[in-house]
């Protein structure tokens, strides 16, 4: 077998003489050897011989295999290397670890076992698992020759249910061991995880005088109709006191609820999973509820969805069929309505219905469990209003102002698309540079004058332009009048371009330490836009580009990150004068600094 693989070596005559690539050839001719059968195959066994006498500046280079009675002190050992078929194969999926290693033999022995298509599983009390949900884990079956790339396949297999906390395979050898072809028993134990959980959180804010209080409740079941349907239910509200209220309601209330199922298969209608399908779809529904009251307005947010996500080696990707997201705005101010009577944002503030498809594509090569680079590649485009506006223009019915309605409800139609690049440098054990380009394009049109209020995007904030506070940048040279900053977040734009770069470093204990630059604004795309400077123009928007730098604490408790960033604006697109660079033209002042807190790294 290692003859007939040859064809794949590293090494070839002249190559130049390598400690690594030696060793990536031992390792690769291990590989080949236990996914065909050779299971406990070691590089070890594996050896070179050099002679470089009489050869200046050369070696011949032998390679050798020893057989298992050489490498061993044991002489009952054969004289080669047997090869191993999958015998009988049993899956415990209730398997209790300080049970089995009590009485391994007893717990097997008096568990209860079921058949299903040559697979035995054992269980006690009661199989909280359907038998096809077990099985279509599998990506070997009896008689097979061992293949360690299957073994690894098949415990991502289990992993991807999500319901299994320790996952374990056990390999016996039975029969002589002086056989060239041997069978080797698999007992697969799978511990669950507990089944249903219960999560309260709640939180307080204070920000420029304005007292606030949130809270979580989530109850979660990992397997709610016995095949690992993974649901969860979430209770949220919050209240916020606002100190500088304009209007006679003082303060923000938001209240919501959401719901999401998820299952480890296709619910496309008459098709069937095939058994070791690792990567297999699973189906996601949600639907959501949020109502949200402010001095200004009052809104209701609903939302449905259902889609599928499936991953692969390196990329995930997230399919969903459908989205339809239904805003209704059912109060609103005077004075907020005189504010944007007229203007671009007041198609942003109207009720309306989105009936969208989107898909994301994530690819990343990060090892989790080695620190190491890695690059990471994000790609989302989103569709909406495409079909609807499709079939009501198809009958020649001349478009109404304000665009067609459904259900007395404006529909928005759009095209989104987005680009998150990454890539994380480690340069050594305590040293980190880390990259990221962020760019996003929103298009109204046919139906729409505007993006919906909810898909537009904005800057600033823990994980954007730390220099600014969020919301509070563009779009473009755009600036805010100081008089409405709390009464409306109007600083949202239809294009998105970021750019960070972070060094981060240790200093001592759990706390490390970053130095960062982001660069980037927001910008408006329709010619109707009516804020001075915030349209994107390729002949001016590179100097309409905000700069900001600063400095940043983490502290590490390996489970949970808590970060605090102090960001420094140094290139300001929105000032009085003109996009300027602060250093050399005016003095800082309190304004140009700011604090942020986040949970997690920025990217």
């Amino acid at each position: 077998l290692v003859r007939e693989n040859s064809t794949s070596s590293l090494i070839s005559p002249g190559f130049r003489f390598d400690y690594e690539l030696l060793q990536a050839e031992r390792n690769r001719i291990r590989n080949n050897l236990l996914n065909n059968g050779f299971y406990g195959f070691a590089r070890e066994y594996i050896y070179y011989l050099t002679d470089t006498l009489n050869k200046p500046y050369q070696a011949d280079l032998t390679l050798g295999i020893k057989n298992p009675r050489d490498a061993s002190a044991d002489r009952n050992m054969p004289d080669f290397h047997p090869r191993f078929r999958i015998g009988e194969i049993r899956i415990v999926p209730d398997y209790d670890p300080v049970e089995y290693l009590s009485n391994p033999s007893g717990y097997l022995s008096e568990a209860d076992s079921l058949d299903y298509e040559g697979v035995r599983i054992l269980y006690r009390d009661e199989l909280n698992y359907r038998p096809g949900l077990l099985h279509s884990s599998l990506l070997f079956a009896p008689g097979s020759l061992y293949s360690q790339e299957k073994v690894d396949q098949t415990l991502a297999a289990f992993s991807s249910l999500r319901n299994f906390k320790q996952i374990k395979f056990d390999f016996i050898q039975e029969g002589n061991r002086l056989d060239s072809i041997q069978n080797i028993d698999c007992l697969i134990l799978l511990s669950p995880m507990t089944k249903q959980s219960y999560d309260l959180s709640l939180e307080g804010t204070y920000s420029s005088g304005n007292i606030g209080v949130a809270g979580n409740l989530i109850y979660k079941h990992k397997n709610l109709f016995r095949g690992a349907e993974n649901f969860e239910l979430r209770f949220k509200g919050a209240v916020e006191f606002l100190a500088d209220a304009v209007e006679d309601f003082n303060r923000m209330v938001e209240f919501g609820i959401e719901s999401r199922l998820e299952t480890p298969r296709s619910w496309i209608p008459f098709t069937r999973e095939k058994p070791g399908s690792h990567s297999r779809p699973h189906s996601g529904l949600n639907l959501s509820y949020n109502y949200q009251r402010r001095p200004d307005f009052t809104r209701t947010i609903a939302n449905a969805s259902f889609g599928y996500n499936w991953k692969l080696p390196l990329t995930r990707h997230q399919l969903s069929v459908l989205e339809i997201n239904y805003v209704n705005v059912s109060e609103m101010s005077d004075r907020f309505r005189n504010l944007i009577q007229g203007t671009y944002v007041e198609n942003s503030f109207r009720s309306h219905l989105v009936p969208a498809v989107n898909y994301t594509f994530t690819f990343s090569d990060q090892e989790i469990s080695r620190d190491q680079s890695f690059f990471y590649l994000k790609l989302r485009p989103e569709f909406a209003g495409n079909l609807f506006y499709g079939i009501r223009s198809a009958g020649n019915q001349e478009m109404p102002e304000g665009g067609y309605q459904l259900f007395n409800t404006p529909v928005s139609q759009y095209t989104m698309g987005e680009i998150d690049l990454r890539y994380h440098w480690v340069l050594n054990q305590s040293n980190k540079l880390a990259f990221r380009l962020f760019t996003g394009v929103g298009y109204p049109y046919g139906n729409s004058d505007a993006l919906p209020f909810e898909k537009k995007y904005f800057s600033g904030g823990a994980t954007g332009i730390r220099a600014w506070q969020v919301r509070s940048l563009g779009p473009g040279s755009y600036q805010l009048p100081e008089d409405q900053k709390r009464l409306y977040p109007n600083q949202l734009g239809d294009i998105k371009l970021e750019f960070n770069l972070e060094y981060r470093f240790d200093l001592f204990w759990i706390l490390k330490g970053a130095l960062f630059l982001d660069a980037g604004n927001i910008w408006a795309i329709s010619g109707s836009d009516d804020r001075p400077g915030a349209l994107f123009e390729w002949n001016n928007f590179y100097h309409q580009v905000a700069v900001g730098t600063g400095l940043g604490i983490r502290a590490d408790l390996s489970f949970f990150i808590g970060r605090l960033d102090l960001g420094i604006k140094l290139r300001d697109p929105g000032a009085e004068d003109g996009p300027i660079w602060i250093p050399g033209n005016r003095r800082f002042q309190i304004r140009d600094f700011v604090l942020n807190f986040g949970i997690g790294y920025p990217f």
